[in-house]
């Protein structure tokens, strides 16, 4: 950005009350120091750009190997809750078996006494028609 000499000649003069001129050697002192400085900031910002570009290199390589670390303990994790699952669905398999086994114990024993019951009662039913008979006839 050009500099406005009328608008600096003016400032100095109102701050420190002493005229300078436009062919004042502190002009050519202050342009020298004015390239200095926009050689100097062109040096940093080139230094600036290249740390960037290095940083950005080194995150994109952080962030590969996060990601990578990142899927791998997500697939161990899945794989762990995939176990964890077919071991609760297979103990529950196992617990459901189980308790059909002891339904259906627990319904055909009854079923079981009840058959025995009108076996005896069979039994002594013949047997007593067998005695009638067996009386009748003699």
């Amino acid at each position: 950005m050009p500099i406005d000499v009328h608008k600096l000649i003016g400032e100095i003069a109102a701050r420190n009350q002493c005229r300078v001129e436009e062919w004042d050697p502190i002009f050519a002192v202050s342009t020298m120091n004015r390239m200095l400085m926009d050689e100097a900031l062109g040096e940093m910002l080139r230094q600036i750009g290249v740390v960037v570009a290095e940083f950005e290199v080194t995150v994109r390589g952080v962030e590969s190997h996060a990601v990578k670390l990142i899927r791998d303990v997500v697939a161990e994790s899945a794989a762990a809750w995939r176990a964890e699952i077919a071991n609760d669905i297979n103990g529950a398999h196992l617990r459901s078996r189980e308790l059909v086994d002891d339904v259906n114990r627990a319904h055909s024993a009854p079923a079981i006494l009840r058959g025995i019951e009108l076996g005896l009662f069979a039994a002594i039913f013949l047997l007593g028609i067998g005695e009638l008979l067996g009386l009748c006839v003699r």
